[in-house]
């Protein structure tokens, strides 16, 4: 199955961003933002292969100039939160040669320029030399006022800023007909490759239902998640994740010994996923040991998902082969059988962290607690040397996971109760200034209110403190038990002889760059 990945964004002037800017780093040009005497300089960039304008039928000729074009879209919109532009990044498969990827990016950007009535810069980047290089992908930044032959019109697809669901509704759709255009241009071109714009679990659900047990299980994997071009730009820098750093976690000397140790692991092959023919079943039928076969009794027998208050099944797994490899001497060979499940565990583990990160830093003003860093670190060393040493290390990592989801929820909770406060104060406001006519739905709006008042009084957030404090002894706990039972040991100085020679090589790089950033002289005249 080819890649597939569409996504919308939006432009917003409110964050800082602008149509200028956008348009000129996609399609790799200069363009002058005359409303804020800025130049954006982007045409020394690398990576952009082509980039075209489409505009609707009978739209004026300078709809055709991207410079021209969003330096007008920029200055027509006059609000301080105008939304300026919206994006849709769709991956062009790797299967279909330049030419082909030309034309499907063409005809999704047609696609977008007939549904909304709008302008369409369609700009075709190369993958990322760092990158995964079958990334090829292609940008289509639209115009945010539908484009006629007077000019600029009312609002375009506003169907993605529709409430009550209707906005996430318009995304499904667009995203069902991107896949049906790759498809498409996938037969066209001959090649067997398919994609679907579907969530894994439905995908898995409908294989499981057809009795593909095989293919339900390969879709049974946590989704990988975007995390953009800053913490790309970042990691590939070797900064480390703004967001630890803002927690005030670093890189220990053992975490990075650990990565290190992992990076020549997967290069040896011993925490990859091995053929069929090396496998967990011929090794079985080579060794002898039908007791060691364990076959999932259920569809989600190997997942990664640690229920409410539980342990996932995945951490059962291995926890278990770990204590059955250890009782006959073969350890190790039990669990680099199944480094491919290893692998989506202890992504499942940092993304449970991740996401406890973002959730506090959504939080205004709020200040991270020396134990959370302490735990979230813990959390996130890797600790390759131990997996068959210790008995219960996958339970007990999830325990201390688990321990950190609950502490940020405890945490949030009371955020999230006064925001839900302002929303029903205004909804009540709301219903009442709509007259007389919506008398009932004052009474709803006005039991709301009450309930979300009851919610931020005092006796609730005294429970709310109860509940923080009892979640950070409970994470505080699982910190220490886990730098206790699996404790890594600082290495000052990394040995280079046997068996330790493979933590040799491995160097940070920085890339530096230039700003693109240019200002113009405000005093300075325009030339006649």
């Amino acid at each position: 199955m080819a890649i597939y990945h569409a996504q919308i964004k939006n432009f917003s002037r409110g964050k800082g961003e602008s149509a200028t800017a956008a348009a000129a780093y996609r399609a790799g040009i200069d363009i002058a933002d005359t409303r804020l005497r800025t130049l954006h300089a982007y045409s020394h960039r690398s990576g952009v292969v082509s980039h075209h304008m489409l505009a609707p039928a009978g739209a004026p000729s300078w709809c055709n100039d991207a410079a021209i074009f969003f330096d007008a879209a920029e200055a027509w919109e006059s609000r301080a939160n105008a939304i300026v532009g919206r994006e849709l990044e769709v991956s062009l498969p790797a299967e279909l040669s330049e030419s082909e990827r030309q034309t499907l990016a063409l005809s999704l950007g047609q696609l977008l320029v007939d549904r909304y009535r709008v302008v369409a810069l369609v700009a075709i980047h190369l993958p990322s030399e760092k990158g995964d290089q079958r990334n090829h992908h292609v940008h289509i930044l639209m115009s945010s006022r539908q484009v006629g032959p007077e000019g600029f019109g009312p609002r375009a697809a506003a169907e993605f800023d529709a409430r009550k669901g209707q906005g996430a509704e318009e995304i499904r759709i667009v995203r069902a007909l991107v896949a049906e255009k790759v498809n498409q241009a996938l037969e066209s071109a001959g090649k067997h490759a398919r994609v679907d714009h579907r969530s894994l679990r439905e995908q898995a659900r409908e294989a499981f239902s057809v009795g593909d047990i095989e293919k339900g299980h390969a879709l049974s994997r946590p989704p990988t998640r975007h995390i953009g071009k800053a913490l790309t730009a970042a990691l590939r820098r070797g900064l480390g994740d703004p967001l630890l750093q803002k927690a005030g976690i670093t890189a220990s000397v053992a975490q990075r010994t650990m990565e290190q140790a992992e990076a020549e692991f997967v290069r040896q092959g011993r925490l990859v996923a091995t053929p069929e023919s090396q496998g967990w079943a011929a090794a079985r039928e080579e060794r002898g040991r039908e007791q060691a076969k364990i076959e999932p009794k259920q569809p989600n027998a190997r997942s990664t998902v640690r229920p409410p208050g539980g342990i996932s099944p995945a951490a059962f797994l291995l926890g278990r082969l770990g204590r059955l490899g250890k009782t006959q001497g073969v350890d190790a060979a039990l669990l680099n059988a199944e480094s491919k499940l290893i692998e989506e565990w202890l992504a499942a583990q940092e993304e449970v962290a991740r996401a406890a990160l973002e959730s506090l830093g959504s939080i205004p003003g709020l200040r991270f607690e020396p134990a959370f860093s302490a735990a979230i670190e813990t959390a996130r060393r890797r600790r390759v040397s131990i997996y068959g040493t210790k008995t219960f290390f996958f339970e007990d990592a999830e325990v201390l996971s688990g321990a950190i989801e609950e502490y940020a929820k405890a945490l949030c909770q009371p955020h999230r109760d006064r925001i839900a406060l302002h929303r029903a104060q205004w909804a009540l406001s709301e219903c009442e200034e709509a007259g007389p006519g919506g008398a009932a739905r004052v009474q709803v709006a006005r039991r709301a209110l009450a309930k979300a008042k009851e919610r931020v009084s005092r006796a609730a957030l005294l429970a709310s403190e109860r509940r923080i404090d009892e979640a950070r002894a409970v994470m505080v706990a699982a910190t220490e038990a886990m730098e206790r039972d699996y404790y890594v040991t600082p290495l000052d100085r990394v040995k280079t002889s046997p068996p330790e020679s493979y933590l040799d090589g491995f160097e940070g790089s920085e890339r530096k760059s230039d700003s693109n950033r240019v200002q113009l002289n405000p005093r300075a005249r325009p030339h006649a």
